[in-house]
């Protein structure tokens, strides 16, 4: 590893500087590249801040990858972001194996930025184009569709309760006056018409108490579902331990 890919600007070094889990990821990146491969070692190079464009190819073989090299930019969400510098690199390889996260799929009739591959927004708040300041009333984004393929699990979950108090924040601004005063159940009965099959508080609450038994059986905390039909099954009413 190049320790020039370990170079931290302030914005990234604020972000590390009271995480243990993030300075140990950083410690054991630097000892990566002060590592000193022996003849005949398999090396593995890690890159960042760099978005592929191209397979280059010839003679119908992969040949190498055209990347563009990144620069992260501060979001008023609080996280960085990476944005693309115009700087063009290519990569040698003989093979190519795609791994590179979650992209957005356009909705139609919903703004999207074909080139960040997510939902056109601010904070959550819908625009009515990529880069521009005019929100669309009313429509809201959560995820990766919204922020692009960044965080874990736990980043999701704050980044929804973050759009849904944006949320509660345009519905006492009046936003939106003059559309119905929907009822709790409205959205059940919209599920209902559209044929999808939801868990609720309830049923979450039974799935949670199956996992936590199957993993007190075997001495672990619990003992996630993997499966869609498995987790239905588990929340259903009546579902036995």
């Amino acid at each position: 590893m190049d320790a020039a890919e370990l170079e931290l600007d302030a914005a990234s070094a604020a972000e590390i500087e009271d995480n243990a889990v993030r300075k140990r990821n950083m410690n054991t990146l630097r000892g990566y590249a002060d590592a000193v491969p022996g003849d005949g070692d398999r090396v593995v190079r890690f890159r960042f801040l760099a978005s592929p464009l191209e397979v280059v190819g010839r003679d119908g073989k992969v040949c190498g990858v055209r990347v563009e090299r990144n620069r992260l930019v501060a979001q008023d969400d609080g996280y960085q972001r990476a944005e693309g510098t115009g700087v063009l690199e290519t990569l040698p390889c003989g093979m190519l194996i795609r791994s590179v996260g979650y992209r957005g799929a356009p909705v139609p009739g919903v703004p999207f930025d074909e080139r960040a591959g997510i939902v056109a927004n601010e904070g959550g708040r819908v625009l009515t184009r990529a880069g521009g300041a005019e929100v669309v009333p009313g429509e809201y984004v959560v995820g990766w569709a919204k922020r692009g393929p960044s965080g874990v699990i736990g980043t999701n979950k704050a980044d929804a309760a973050g759009t849904v108090a944006l949320m509660a924040e345009d519905r006492g601004a009046g936003i939106f006056a003059g559309r119905g005063r929907e009822r709790a159940d409205d959205f059940c009965r919209l599920l209902k018409r559209r044929g999808v099959r939801w868990i609720d508080k309830e049923g979450w609450a039974r799935m949670d108490a199956r996992e936590t038994a199957l993993g007190k059986a075997q001495g672990r905390p619990r003992v996630k579902f993997c499966s869609v039909p498995e987790m239905l099954e588990a929340a259903a009413p009546g579902s036995r331990d």
